[in-house]
């Protein structure tokens, strides 16, 4: 394979690996470079335990660099709709782009409020909704108030 088949099947590769999908307070993303620094300077690990994932940004990293594999890593939360926004996407993730799209096109400031105000039962609504919300809200940032309701 020459450098440029080689180069497109890699770009490739990476562009359809996870990466984050929200946005979140807190979040890594602007640390990643500092932060793999010094995770490379530990050296090799054999499990990976993140208990307030939030965004996901190193976790999503190290899976971009195949460092984790599939029984090494544990993600975790304390916030309940993220907690279901990742469940709902590992249960059903076709279901879930599925609902996003009609979100998509159903997209208004009536709907973004009607989307906001619900409560919805399953993981994949639950999911929906929190990335829907994520990706429209003001400056694209999920948060919530002590009562657990979302308030941007």
């Amino acid at each position: 394979m020459g450098k440029w088949a080689y180069f497109v099947a890699m770009s490739d590769f990476r562009e359809n690996l996870p990466r984050p999908f929200l946005k979140w307070a807190g979040g890594k993303r602007q640390l990643l470079p500092q932060l793999m620094a010094g995770i490379e300077a530990v050296g090799p690990f054999r499990r990976y335990h993140e208990p307030f994932v939030g965004g996901g940004a190193v976790f999503f990293e190290l899976a971009r660099r195949q460092e984790l594999g599939p029984d090494e890593a544990f993600i975790s939360d304390t916030n309940a709709n993220l907690t279901a926004a990742y469940l709902g996407l590992q249960l059903d993730a076709d279901g879930v782009i599925e609902r996003l799209r009609e979100h998509k096109a159903r997209h208004s400031r009536e709907h973004y409020y009607a989307v906001r105000a619900a409560v919805p039962e399953s993981m994949v609504e639950q999911a929906a909704r929190v990335i829907y919300l994520n990706k429209t809200c003001f400056n694209g940032l999920f948060r919530e108030n002590s009562r657990g309701l979302f308030n941007v």
